[in-house]
């Protein structure tokens, strides 16, 4: 993989140099995630740390996918750079991703690369390669105008509007709307993505594929919901027998497949290679239609754990390449910026357990950058976070509860009632683990601000009670496209 460069550039809107991450070679086929950032507009792309003022580099781009034999250049007009100084920066390039591969991948279309007038051309161009069509390219332009014609109008105004455009509305559409706001969140454009995700839930209201859709989700929501209150109901001293009880009545019940499926997404590390062999000496003595039924289960269980671990073998790999990039950047915040939708829990795992070798094996050198590279990303993670959530994370940091609630008292109402919903998520998610210091101030300041607002809580934003028999350390299963998932405010 090719390393972005730093840079300093001068912001076009207020003037204010600044060092900026510019990335020039981008190997589609080895780094899929520098593909990724390609396709959806985000390489070379800058927010200026004064005024925020977002804008794209303008700087020469080579785009190689040996798989696919394609060589793209990009070389942007505006660089007004002449054609020898080009061919010069072409070739020097060039040779770099030639000098990268082994001799025998070294083919013929590597001495002529394609000329790319504008980005928007490469883009379309590394699309088609991958099998989307012209027609296709054209289709989602159209929803993205959509899209924007709805965002730009007046959100009273979208039921109507919706109503009249119902045919041209489809599930798809819905769920690019869904990555498009999460690609916008990435960049840092939390704006834009709440409106999205707010045209987005008036499309699940309003819209026959919306509501079509909600359906599906709700459908599949209530399955994994019942799977995972029976895994729970075998307690914590279920046995492997326990575990193969519950997979043995599943496989014979309506939905065996997306029950088995749940099993495996929600118990993964239960299903180890003991387990399966006990599967497979039951099968050997089942007979007819139950053997039939558990030998079904078992291949779907052992195929979707296998697609699972090799998913997370994957994301680990990308966690890993991530933390090597930062290691390696000259500009650390910068890099950390145009990194952030590969920080996820992946990676802070992984740099934890790098942070504990490295102190483990006496390298307090390395322990130290990889700390200092910890707390940069956490606090660059804070900056991009909604308002509400950094407010949390700020009362959290206080140093006693006290001084939590009298900050809660200052100034939560700047944030609504939204707050106790984003209370209730947080302590859901954390409920999952043991109990500690962090849950229980979420609790005590949930009820505080609960207090705050009063009578401006609906009945249905009441934490969940607990006097059902269930185990408080269960969490909800919340899908996405699913009523109960709201974006506190």
């Amino acid at each position: 993989m090719f390393q972005p460069a730093q840079a300093q550039i001068k912001c076009p809107n207020c003037g204010q140099p600044f060092v900026a991450q510019i990335e020039q070679i981008i190997d589609g086929g080895k780094d899929p995630q520098a593909k990724l950032r390609l396709l959806s507009g985000r390489v070379n792309s800058a927010v200026c740390p004064h005024c925020r003022f977002e804008f794209r580099i303008g700087a020469p781009l080579v785009y190689h996918d040996s798989d696919k034999q394609l060589l793209l250049v990009h070389v942007p007009m505006e660089l007004g750079m002449p054609q020898a100084e080009q061919d010069r920066m072409i070739g020097s390039m060039t040779s770099a991703i030639m000098n990268s591969l082994p001799a025998e991948q070294r083919k013929a279309y590597l001495f002529t690369p394609r000329s790319m007038l504008t980005f928007q051309g490469m883009v379309e161009t590394i699309m088609e390669a991958d099998g989307i069509t012209k027609e296709v390219l054209e289709a989602r332009r159209q929803k993205m105008r959509m899209i924007e014609e709805f965002v730009q109008s007046d959100p009273q105004t979208w039921p109507e509007m919706l109503a009249a455009r119902d045919a041209e509305i489809d599930q798809s559409f819905i769920e690019m709307l869904n990555s498009t706001a999460d690609a916008a969140a990435m960049s840092g454009r939390q704006d834009i993505s709440e409106a999205m995700l707010a045209l987005r839930d008036a499309m699940m209201e309003h819209t026959t594929a919306g509501r079509q859709l909600l359906a599906e989700v709700e459908a599949q929501e209530a399955v994994i919901t019942d799977v995972a209150e029976r895994l729970n109901g075998l307690g914590r001293n279920a046995t492997r027998d326990d575990l193969l009880d519950l997979i043995a009545e599943m496989a014979g019940e309506e939905d065996a497949e997306t029950k088995l499926s749940a099993v495996v997404t929600l118990a993964r590390a239960a299903l180890d290679y003991e387990l399966f062999m006990k599967l497979s000496e039951r099968v050997g003595a089942a007979t007819g239609e139950a053997k039939d039924r558990l030998s079904a289960a078992r291949d779907l269980l052992i195929q979707l754990s296998r697609e699972v671990d090799q998913q997370a073998e994957q994301v680990t790999r990308q966690a890993a390449g991530t933390l090597r990039a930062l290691l390696e950047a000259q500009d650390l915040d910068t890099t950390i910026r145009s990194r952030l939708n590969e920080i996820d829990d992946t990676f802070m795992s992984v740099l934890a357990a790098n942070i504990q070798h490295a102190q483990e094996t006496g390298n307090q050198e390395t322990a130290n950058r990889l700390q200092h590279i910890a707390d940069r990303v956490m606090g660059i993670v804070q900056e991009s976070a909604p308002p509400a959530v950094r407010f949390v994370n700020e009362m959290l940091a206080q140093p006693t509860l006290d001084d939590s609630r009298a900050m809660l008292l200052q100034r939560g109402r700047d944030f609504g009632p939204g707050l106790v919903q984003l209370f209730d998520i947080l302590i859901q998610e954390l409920s999952m683990g043991r109990p500690g210091e962090v849950l229980e101030r979420l609790k005590a300041l949930r009820e505080a601000a609960a207090e705050m607002f009063g009578g401006e809580l609906a009945q249905t934003d009441a934490p969940p009670e607990s006097g059902d028999g269930r185990d408080q350390q269960e969490s909800p299963i919340i899908l996405p496209f699913s009523r109960r998932r709201q974006r506190p405010g």
